[in-house]
C-alpha cells in the first residue's frame, strides 16, 4: 500500500470528521450522544514519511513494566496508530462477530469493511447478527465455545461480563494489554474515573465501550421552563425550592386550568428534579437507584432522613393542584396531551412540545433546599458504557485486536466510523462510495443518492447499507480531549461554548435575557434550540461527584439477589409513594412505611452496593 495514499486517507478522514462534529453535534445521546478523546491531533493518525516497517511497536508498548506479551516478536504490529496497523508483506486476520442492520447488504460491501482491510492491512473475517437473533446467537456461540476474535455489538451488561469472564474464562481480561491502547490510555489519564467505570472491583477489564463525557450535553436529564409565562408574570427562574413553590403557584393563580407541574410517574417525571433539589444526584426518578451523598451509598426510597421530607413535599403540590390528580395513573400520551395544549410551566421532555410553541421553552436550573445547600446536576453514568467490544480468550493475537480496538479510541477516527468517508471529490479512499457533502446545518447529504439510480430512500439508509460495519458501541466522542463538542451554530458554523458566550454575553446568565426568540442565529431549529437550552442551563452545573458508577459488577449470586431485593423494592416504594402524596395513606405512618422497607430487605439491598462502592475506592 502506498505511503502517500495512506495519507491522504487520514487527512481526509480528519477533514471528515470536522465536517461531521459540524453536521452531526447534539444528535447523539451518547447520542449516544452519547455520548468525545484525549489524542485526536493530526498527527497522531497520519501515516510516516517514512513507512511503518519500524513500527515502534515495542517501544510504545513497553512501559518499564512487565505485559503479557514479554517474548513475542510483534515487529509486524504498530500499536502507535499510524497506518497500516499491520506491516506490509505480513498476514494477519481478526475474526469478527459484528452487530448490524437486517437488511445490510455483505460486510464485504461496506465501506468500513474496505478501510479495514486496506488502510490498516489486516483480514476480516466477519459473522453479523441482528437485534432479532443476537440473544440466540450469542448464547449458542458462547454454549458451543465458538467464538470469533473479538464479538463488537453485543450488549453485554456487567453481569454477562462477570458470568463469560471471571466466572466461565470465556472473555479476555483485557487489563493485561493496555498498553496495546494509546488513545484509550490517553483519555484514562485525562480522565482517572473512567478508568475505575469499566473496570471490577478486582481490577479486571472485561469488555470496551463507547466514552461520552459524562457531561455530555445530548445525554444530560432535561428540565424545561415555560419562558414566556415567566416574562408576562414578571418571574426569575427559581434558584432554590421555596422560589420553586413560588413560581409554581403564581403560574396557578394566573391560570387556574394549567398544570404547572407537568409529565407523569412513570413517563418525563419531574420528581428527578425534585430528589434532586433534595441532595440525590441521580438521573433516577423513583428514587429506587443508590447514590452517594457526603460518601455515604444511600438508596433514596429508604432514606429515613430525608425521603419522608420529600414524600411531603410531593403532598403538598397535589393538594394545591401543581400536578394533575391522575399523575401517578396517566399514560405518556395524557402527559403529552397537557404540554400540547399549553397547560403546563414546568416539563420534563422536549418530546412532548409541539413544533408550534417550543420556543416558548427553555432551561431550568437545579435547586438548593435547607437539605441541599449545593446545587448541582447528574451526570450521566451509563455514557461510559460497557459490553460494546469483547475479546475471546482464544484469542491468539490480543494484541493485534487491541491495537485494532484502540484506532477508534480518537474523537475523528470514532466519527469515521459513524460517519465515513466526508469529502465532496471522489477519490480511491472512498472504495466506491461517493462520499457526502452538507449544504446546510445539521443535514449530511450522500453524493450518492443525488444519482437517480440510486436505490436508497434516505441518507440514514445508504449509511447504515454503505457505510458502517457495526452501530455507535465503540469509540469516543470527546473531541481532542476537551469536553463538549460543537454545541452552538451560527450560519452553519459550530462554535465551542466559550465563542458562543463571549458572542453573546448577554445571555450566559439563564435568567438575564431571554434568547429564545432573538438569538441571532443561535437556535435556528427546535433541535438547536433545546441543545442551547440546556448548554446555557443545566450544562454548568453538571459533575460526576458523588455519582454512583454506572457499570456494577457484582458476582452471580451476589447479582440475583440484588435483582430480586430491587423488584421488591422498587414495587411496594412505587405503590407506597402514590398513597402517601394522593392521600390515601396518612403521612403519619412514614416511620412505618421504612420499617416496612427494611424488613424487605432494603438495607441488605444498600449493604450490596456500599461494599461493591468501598472497594473501588
Amino acid at each position: 500500500m502506498k505511503q502517500k495514499l495512506l495519507k491522504r486517507i487520514l487527512a481526509l478522514a480528519l477533514t471528515g470528521a470536522m465536517v461531521a462534529s459540524m453536521c452531526a453535534c447534539g444528535n447523539d445521546a451518547g447520542s449516544s450522544s452519547d455520548s468525545s478523546s484525549g489524542n485526536s491531533s493530526g498527527e497522531s493518525s497520519t501515516a510516516d514519511e517514512g513507512g511503518s516497517e519500524d513500527s515502534g511497536s515495542q517501544e510504545s508498548a513497553d512501559d518499564g513494566g512487565s505485559s503479557a506479551s514479554d517474548g513475542k516478536d510483534l515487529s509486524w504490529l504498530n500499536s502507535s496508530q499510524t497506518l497500516p496497523i499491520v506491516a506490509e508483506g505480513t498476514e494477519k486476520t481478526l475474526s469478527l462477530y459484528v452487530w448490524g442492520d437486517e437488511a445490510a447488504p455483505d460486510p464485504e460491501q461496506v465501506w468500513n469493511y474496505k478501510f479495514i482491510e486496506d488502510a490498516m492491512n489486516i483480514n476480516l473475517e466477519v459473522t453479523r447478527f441482528t437485534d432479532a437473533n443476537k440473544s440466540e446467537f450469542l448464547s449458542m456461540a458462547f454454549a458451543s465455545g465458538e467464538l470469533p476474535d473479538i464479538i463488537i455489538g453485543g450488549d453485554f451488561d456487567a453481569a454477562a461480563l462477570v458470568k463469560y469472564g471471571a466466572v466461565e474464562e470465556q472473555i479476555m481480561d483485557l487489563a493485561p494489554y493496555m498498553q496495546y491502547m494509546p488513545n484509550l490510555n490517553s483519555i484514562y489519564e485525562t480522565y482517572p474515573s473512567y478508568k475505575s467505570a469499566i473496570m471490577d472491583s478486582e481490577g479486571h477489564i472485561w469488555s470496551l465501550g463507547n466514552i461520552v463525557d459524562v457531561a455530555y450535553l445530548g445525554g444530560i436529564r432535561r428540565m424545561f421552563i415555560n419562558y414566556d409565562w415567566l416574562n408576562d408574570y414578571d418571574l426569575n427562574v427559581p434558584t432554590n425550592l421555596d422560589e420553586f413553590v413560588d413560581v409554581l403557584h403564581t403560574f396557578k393563580e394566573k391560570n387556574e386550568s394549567c398544570w404547572p407541574l407537568g409529565g407523569c410517574y412513570e413517563y418525563y417525571s419531574p420528581m428527578q428534579y425534585i430528589l434532586n433539589a433534595f441532595g440525590y444526584m441521580s438521573n433516577d426518578a423513583k428514587g429506587t437507584e443508590v447514590v452517594v451523598r457526603d460518601g455515604e451509598v444511600i438508596l433514596p426510597v429508604a432514606d429515613r432522613e430525608v425521603y419522608g421530607e420529600v414524600l411531603k413535599f410531593m403532598k403538598q403540590l397535589y393538594d394545591e393542584q401543581m400536578i394533575h390528580p391522575d399523575f401517578f395513573t396517566m399514560d405518556r400520551d395524557a402527559a403529552g396531551s397537557l404540554v400540547k395544549q399549553g397547560l403546563v410551566g414546568f416539563n420534563a421532555s422536549d418530546y412532548l412540545i409541539e413544533d408550534d410553541s417550543w420556543n416558548q421553552y427553555w432551561g431550568a436550573i437545579p435547586l438548593t433546599s435547607e437539605w441541599n445547600d449545593t446545587a448541582k446536576w447528574p451526570a450521566v453514568m451509563s455514557q461510559l458504557s460497557c459490553g460494546g467490544a469483547v475479546v475471546s480468550a482464544d484469542c491468539e493475537e490480543p494484541e493485534l485486536a487491541l491495537t485494532f480496538l484502540d484506532f477508534w479510541y480518537t474523537f475523528h477516527n470514532s466519527w469515521l466510523t459513524v460517519i465515513g468517508p466526508s469529502v465532496e471529490e471522489e477519490g480511491d479512499y472512498l472504495y466506491g462510495l461517493g462520499g457526502y457533502v452538507c449544504y446546510e446545518p445539521n443535514v449530511q447529504t450522500y453524493l450518492d443518492m443525488e444519482k437517480e439510480d440510486c436505490p436508497y430512500e434516505s441518507n440514514g439508509d445508504y449509511f447504515v447499507d454503505q457505510v458502517q460495519l457495526w452501530n455507535r458501541v465503540i469509540g469516543t466522542r470527546i473531541p481532542d480531549g476537551s469536553g463538549q463538542a460543537c454545541q452552538f451554530w451560527t450560519d452553519g458554523d459550530p462554535m465551542s461554548v466559550e465563542e458562543a458566550q463571549e458572542k453573546w454575553p448577554q445571555f450566559t446568565e439563564p435568567y438575564l435575557a431571554d434568547m429564545r426568540k432573538d438569538s441571532e442565529g443561535l437556535c435556528p431549529s427546535i433541535d438547536h434550540h433545546y441543545m442551547s437550552a440546556i448548554a446555557y442551563t443545566l450544562l454548568p452545573y453538571t459533575t460526576s461527584e458523588d455519582m454512583y458508577p454506572g457499570n456494577v459488577y457484582l458476582d452471580a449470586d451476589t447479582a440475583v439477589e440484588a435483582g430480586n431485593l430491587k423488584v421488591m423494592i422498587e414495587e411496594y416504594a412505587s405503590k407506597e409513594t402514590a398513597k402517601f402524596v394522593t392521600g390515601a395513606r396518612s403521612l403519619d405512618e412514614i416511620d412505618a412505611y421504612f420499617d416496612e422497607l427494611d424488613a424487605l430487605g432494603a438495607q441488605r439491598y444498600v449493604e450490596i452496593y456500599k461494599d461493591y462502592y468501598e472497594n473501588l475506592q
